[in-house]
């Protein structure tokens, strides 16, 4: 099987440049807990990149082809350990290795498409030598099964609407959601969905107030806002869309989602927040939500945002925590 024809299956997959999901994303934390590894990612290699779908502990989006790692088990499609690559004539020089992050261990199981063609890698990474036996090998080839499910089962649905040339500028460096710019053609389409199917949608907005974090200075505040985008994820159903909606603010359309249950999910989210934000900077941050839901969908999505803005500004008058409002079918 030719590399052209694997690239091309990857890009049949609609997955490179799209947002961090959240099976995706547990899927790389189980991987790092249970090989006890520093760091672990999931992978897409096309003709000239490895592009990072999901990682804990790993800092870069994307590596060139040549320096990656994870590219030698997707050629070989078998899985690669090597104890110190330091020590190893293939890896000794490459710059992840003498460099940042320092790479010492890796292991990586390739990840097939459903026609067999491999795809990417699961990896682990760690900056100290370590053996990886066979419990541990069984261990990745395991993990590795669930996310090829994902990758084979996984309906691109909203989150491979946008046109692949562009996607990249579509997605918001610090969170891994769709920024601003995206979120409105996104969320578009998916409200004209939801009204031929006569489905009721809901938008929630968030606002963490991140003064305190100001004060620690940027890279604090970075560090919460990718937080709260992760918790986020992993609040809501894969078929909500999340989005980066301003500098402290975040949006989620909810579709199927009457105001009731949108106020619960609401303040369910904002708890959920409140009791797992881990950074230092985070622990006075307060973060207030606004839902503003339509019955069935006939509304706008500008409609939905000034609704939910404006419950917004009442919560933050109010101080309870969520506001939300209703809209009629004539948008009052």
């Amino acid at each position: 099987m030719s590399d052209d024809y694997r690239v091309a299956v990857v890009r049949q997959l609609d997955i490179l440049d799209t947002p961090a999901e959240e099976r995706f994303d547990r899927i790389v934390r189980v991987a790092a807990r249970a090989l006890n590894a520093a760091s672990a990612t999931i992978s897409f290699v096309d003709e000239r990149r490895e592009w990072i779908k999901a990682s804990v502990g790993f800092a870069h989006p994307q590596l060139s082809r040549q320096v990656s790692l994870a590219a030698h088990a997707v050629a070989s499609g078998d899985l690669i350990a090597v104890a110190d690559v330091a020590a190893d004539v293939r890896f000794h020089d490459n710059p992840v290795v003498f460099g940042p992050p320092r790479i010492r261990f890796f292991a990586s199981h390739p990840l097939q498409a459903r026609d067999g063609s491999v795809v990417g890698a699961l990896s682990v990474y760690d900056a100290s030598p370590k053996d990886f036996g066979v419990t541990d090998r069984t261990l990745l080839a395991d993990l590795a099964a669930i996310c090829e499910r994902e990758i084979r089962e996984g309906a691109p649905g909203a989150q491979a609407l946008a046109q692949k040339s562009t996607e990249v500028e579509r997605i918001d460096a610090v969170t891994r959601l769709w920024n601003r710019a995206a979120m409105f053609d996104i969320m578009r389409r998916e409200i004209e969905c939801a009204r031929a199917e006569g489905r009721p949608v809901a938008l929630l907005l968030l606002a963490i107030d991140l003064d305190a974090a100001v004060r620690k200075g940027g890279s604090a505040t970075d560090a919460i806002l990718a937080e709260v985008a992760h918790l986020l994820r992993a609040s809501l159903r894969p078929y909500d869309i999340p989005a980066r909606f301003g500098s402290g603010e975040f949006a989620a359309l909810l579709i199927g989602v009457d105001e009731a249950r949108a106020h619960d999910a609401a303040a369910r989210i904002r708890r959920t927040m409140e009791r797992e934000l881990r950074h230092p900077a985070a622990a006075h941050v307060r973060i207030a939500a606004g839902v503003a839901s339509a019955e069935t969908a006939t509304e706008e999505l500008e409609s939905l945002i000034r609704a939910a803005q404006t419950a917004l500004w009442v919560e933050n008058r109010q101080q309870t925590g969520v506001a939300s409002a209703a809209l009629s079918s004539s948008g009052s």
